[in-house]
């Protein structure tokens, strides 16, 4: 182990904290920064430095951690006048623990390189308890050697530690293992209502299919949680709203169908309280590609001369993706559209319909 190498710690929440403990216990030199003084006092035994900005970390660290909750939160810690990056010197490395979009940590990997650094993507996934018992899953995306050389620290907390690819892969990997795990919860929690239904218990028919070909992670986090998914809602919802909107939009980007993964996804954010289609402004009608996009095929479809306008294509997949979704549902796509999508974006939609290749226009 290079114990030689100087850590940075940057958002020590329920996953975080116990992360950078790990690190510290490990014989790692650590130094912390926080926003708020509260979130220093668990480490106050351990003898680590506390830095007064991310800049300052950056300074006397090899290595800069961060597992804050969003993009825009990694944004602000990395690139604010006094961010880690203003004070990152020639030959360190930014590893970004947190769950964003691939692009984030692409576009400040480029600014990390401009400067003689480098940004490693290393989402994890397990949670505080996996983080404080050394088993926390690491998906690192970047560099090869640069990931080698922060995998001595990754390995105080992680185990295992599973490199994928260039800068992105990681994240890509994390957000995919979100949305199945979604995609779980909606299986495993209707399995346990049908269950209720025929009148057996949730909680044996849990247990039985717990040691069965059916198990799943998911299905054992909703049995401790009362066999609904209420509580998991509460407290998940939100961030698992936000990584399978990332995923659809990675998709529709690519113009590649995530099949019927994204549909039962779609169906336990629905049980939760925090529908993908209605996060942040998105309509089903645009599913992550905004309106104006819908309207160019629109155009396209209308007057189809000469080659399809930018876009066009990924468009059209996220059409087919919602047709396909709601005939499972035995819906017609503007019936789903009821008290969501605006006036504009359900003309869209009727506009659209009839002309997309291959649709069976009596779905519609």
């Amino acid at each position: 182990m290079n114990a030689g190498l100087r850590v940075g710690f940057i958002g020590l929440g329920s996953q975080g904290g116990p992360m950078a403990r790990r690190i510290a216990e490990a014989g790692f030199p650590v130094t912390l920064w926080a926003r708020r003084p509260a979130s220093l006092e668990p480490f106050a035994d351990l003898g680590v430095k506390v830095a007064s900005s991310p800049a300052e970390l950056a300074a006397v660290s090899d290595l800069v951690c961060v597992c804050v909750v969003s993009d825009a939160d990694v944004e602000e810690v990395l690139t604010r006048p006094d961010g880690a990056l203003a004070g990152l010197g020639s030959g360190g490395v930014v590893a970004v623990h947190s769950t964003v979009h691939p692009d984030t940590c692409r576009r400040l990997a480029v600014l990390a390189g401009a400067q003689g650094g480098a940004l490693v993507d290393a989402p994890v996934s397990g949670g505080g308890p996996a983080a404080a018992a050394g088993r926390l899953l690491v998906m690192a995306g970047g560099d090869p050697a640069v990931v080698e050389h922060c995998r001595p620290v990754f390995a105080a907390y992680g185990d295992p530690v599973v490199y994928l690819g260039p800068v992105g892969s990681g994240q890509v990997t994390k957000l995919l293992n979100n949305l199945l795990f979604t995609a779980h919860l909606a299986t495993a929690s209707s399995v346990l209502e049908l269950g209720r239904s025929l009148e057996v218990d949730a909680g044996r028919l849990a247990e039985v299919i717990g040691h069965g070909s059916g198990a799943s992670f998911a299905l054992a986090r909703i049995a401790d949680a009362g066999g609904t998914l209420d509580r998991i809602g509460a407290y998940a919802g939100p961030l698992l709203q936000k990584d399978v909107r990332l995923v659809a939009e990675l998709a529709g980007a690519a113009g590649a169908s995530p099949g019927a993964v994204l549909a039962a996804a779609d169906a336990a954010l629905e049980v939760m309280g925090h529908t993908r289609l209605g996060a942040a402004g998105i309509s089903p009608v645009t599913d992550g590609v905004d309106l104006h996009s819908a309207l160019v095929l629109v155009d396209a479809v209308n007057d189809p001369v000469g080659p399809a306008p930018r876009g066009v294509v990924a468009v059209e997949g996220l059409f087919k993706r919602l047709a396909d979704a709601v005939r499972v549902r035995g819906q017609r796509p503007v019936d789903r559209l009821h008290g969501r999508g605006s006036d504009a974006e359900r003309q869209v939609l009727v506009q659209v319909a009839p002309g997309l290749p291959g649709e069976d226009h009596g779905v519609w």
